[in-house]
């Protein structure tokens, strides 16, 4: 168990001392509002670090504070560190007639950009085998399908790179 001395207790006063004179030059009534004014890499400290600086270190908060908010006569208050975007993935449930119909939709030539990813994620995956019964259903057909002959060739050197 810690047991805290005259110096901790000092240290602690002096902190919290500095902390609310901080707060009443950026005019704010929370402490975590003064992490806007500290910079780190790439932006401002995190208040989660802010809070651990508190307790763990209070000197070097103490130092921070008063080099970035109390020894400067105006404050500057720093953008957060830029974050990546995540990508929006809605989860939609559709019939597999429903698929063949935006299918249908796509391949009959309205094209726009992304369309061919569109076709490629809604087309069934098949097999090898499967694609091979295929065209042979179009040869008998006398049908071109240029896409199915497209797969059967990725798919072809796909399984050839793999066995090497």
């Amino acid at each position: 168990m810690k047991t805290s001395t005259i110096e901790d207790v000092k240290s602690l006063n002096e902190l919290t001392a500095c902390i609310e004179n901080a707060m009443r030059k950026v005019n704010t009534k929370r402490e975590t509002d003064l992490c806007h004014y500290i910079p780190v890499k790439e932006g401002h400290i995190h208040h989660f670090a802010f809070k651990k600086l508190k307790n763990a270190n209070p000197a070097e908060l103490k130092q921070m504070l008063a080099k970035h908010i109390l020894d400067v006569e105006t404050p500057k208050n720093v953008p957060p560190k830029l974050r990546p975007r995540v990508k929006k993935e809605a989860a939609l449930t559709l019939k597999s007639s429903q698929i063949d119909q935006l299918l249908m939709f796509l391949k009959q030539g309205n094209e726009f950009a992304g369309s061919k990813e569109l076709i490629d994620m809604l087309s069934p995956q098949h097999t090898i085998t499967q694609v091979q019964k295929l065209m042979i259903d179009m040869v008998r057909t006398k049908d071109i399908d240029q896409g199915l002959w497209n797969t059967f060739v990725r798919m072809v050197e796909e399984e050839r790179s793999t066995s090497n």
